[in-house]
C-alpha cells in the first residue's frame, strides 16, 4: 500500500512539473547590463575601463559592436574617454575581468561653465547652446565659472529649455 501510495504520489508531482514550462520554452538568457569608467587603455580589439569604484574591465570587441561615440573633435575613443559599455552580463573571473561589448557609447559636450551651484551648473556649449548639467559633489569640485570643462554623460537629455544632463565625468580642458 505504501509503494502505490508512494507511486501515485511522485506521479503526482511528475505531472504538476510537466506544466510549468511550455514545450516550446528557450533557454533562460542574460539581461542586457552596462559598466561605465574610464578608457585606460585602448587596442583595436578591446578597451581597458577603470570603473568609478577602481575596479579594471577589459571589454573586448568584434565586428558585430556598435560604437556610439559623440565626442567633439574626435572621430573615436581615446584614452581617457569616459564610456558606457552594454554586454550580456557575462564577466570572465580573471584579472582584469573580461566581457564581450555590444554596444560601446561615449558622449560629451565642451564648453565653459557659468551660474555654479551647489549641485548642478550652466555649460554654454562652443555651438552656444546653453545647457544645465547636474553633478555630484565630488564632480564639482574643479567646477568654477569661466572654466572650460568636457562634461561625459549617458547620453540621456531632457527636453527641458535648456536642457538638462547628468554629469557622469568632468575634465577641466585647456
Amino acid at each position: 500500500m505504501n509503494k502505490i501510495f508512494a507511486l501515485l504520489l511522485t506521479a503526482a508531482f511528475a505531472l504538476t512539473g510537466a506544466g510549468a514550462l511550455p514545450s516550446d520554452a528557450e533557454a533562460p538568457t542574460a539581461d542586457l547590463v552596462d559598466i561605465s569608467g574610464v578608457v585606460t587603455l585602448l587596442t583595436e580589439d578591446a578597451l581597458l575601463i577603470t570603473t568609478d569604484d577602481g575596479q579594471q574591465v577589459q571589454a573586448n570587441l568584434d565586428g558585430d559592436t556598435l560604437m556610439e561615440i559623440s565626442i567633439p573633435g574626435q572621430d573615436g575613443l581615446a584614452v581617457g574617454d569616459y564610456v558606457y559599455v552594454i554586454y550580456d552580463g557575462i564577466m570572465t573571473r580573471s584579472l582584469p575581468g573580461q566581457i564581450y561589448a555590444q554596444t560601446v557609447r561615449a558622449t560629451a559636450f565642451d564648453g565653459v561653465v557659468s551660474d555654479v551651484q551647489k549641485d548642478s551648473f550652466s555649460l554654454t556649449r562652443d555651438d552656444g547652446e546653453l545647457i544645465i548639467v547636474n553633478a555630484t559633489e565630488a564632480l564639482m569640485a574643479d567646477v568654477a565659472d569661466g572654466t572650460r570643462l568636457r562634461v561625459y554623460f549617458s547620453g540621456a537629455m531632457t527636453m527641458s529649455l535648456p536642457a538638462q544632463i547628468g554629469a557622469a565625468y568632468i575634465v577641466k580642458l585647456p
